[in-house]
């Protein structure tokens, strides 16, 4: 097989994961402000980047700036951005550095059980967004044999 067709063959799984993605979270209402928790400096940030804006307008350049703060969002707010993120993720033009492994981060369940009703809840996903999200997390983990709380997850998202 040659690069050409590997990539190819690579973009098309892309592709369809972020299609999944979309198709299976484009019922999730806009949520009304505030879209973050805590009132601080970086709260405020986020808001600023998000002021507003639909989920299929992020840019790259949005996603750089949320990155690192995406546990701030509120449930409804992580539940709306997040598949636009992933999608960022997924397609890759231009690459944002870290945006990655932030949001896998995100989608690694609690290694103690007690945990774990606050994570589901956190996302609150119907069964096509969770099929969804596993693909996306088996996805990237194909690739990053070597993540934190890999086999976690995909033990999570694979049931």
């Amino acid at each position: 097989m040659s690069d050409d067709s590997e990539e190819l063959e690579e973009r098309q799984v892309r592709d369809r994961i972020a299609d999944r993605l979309t198709r299976a979270f484009s019922s999730v209402p806009k949520p009304a402000p505030p879209l973050t928790v805590g009132g601080s400096a970086l709260a405020d940030d986020v808001e600023d980047v998000l002021a507003g804006k639909d989920a299929d307008a992020l840019t790259a350049d949005d996603a750089r700036e949320l990155r690192g703060d995406l546990r701030l969002l509120t449930r409804p707010a992580l539940r709306y951005y997040l598949p636009a993120l992933l999608r960022v993720v997924l397609l890759g033009e231009p690459y944002v550095d870290g945006l990655d492994e932030f949001t896998f981060n995100l989608l690694v369940p609690p290694e103690k059980p007690e945990q774990l009703r606050g994570f589901e809840e956190q996302l609150n996903l119907d069964a096509a967004q969770r099929a969804a999200i596993g693909a996306y997390v088996a996805w990237y983990s194909q690739g990053e044999s070597f993540l934190p709380g890999r086999d976690r997850a995909l033990a999570y998202w694979r049931t």
